[in-house]
């Protein structure tokens, strides 16, 4: 896509529809995409699960995220989207 080589099964990590990150880990992509948002900075992270992601995947995206960025708060809400694993959201 583009410049880029993406293989087979890869992790896609979108900021205004354009590709940022590409990994093979759901939560090291959220993470490396929430430093691009510039979270560090955030008071709010919010995490929106989409509708496949299992409990214990979002509670250890969550527990990732306030490890990393421990002066911002993180929410997880149920979001429900069919296409995307998480939608982050910094405040």
């Amino acid at each position: 896509v583009g410049d880029r080589e993406i293989a087979a099964g890869a992790i896609l990590g979108l900021v205004d529809d354009q590709i940022e990150v590409i990994g093979e880990n759901r939560v090291d992509v959220a993470l490396r995409l929430l430093t691009i948002l510039g979270a560090s900075q955030c008071e709010v992270i919010t995490l929106y699960a989409g509708e496949g992601v299992t409990d214990y995947d979002a509670a250890n995206l969550r527990s990732r995220v306030q490890e990393t960025f421990p002066d911002s708060q993180a929410d997880l809400v149920p979001g429900g989207q069919p296409h995307h694993w998480f939608i982050l959201a910094c405040e």
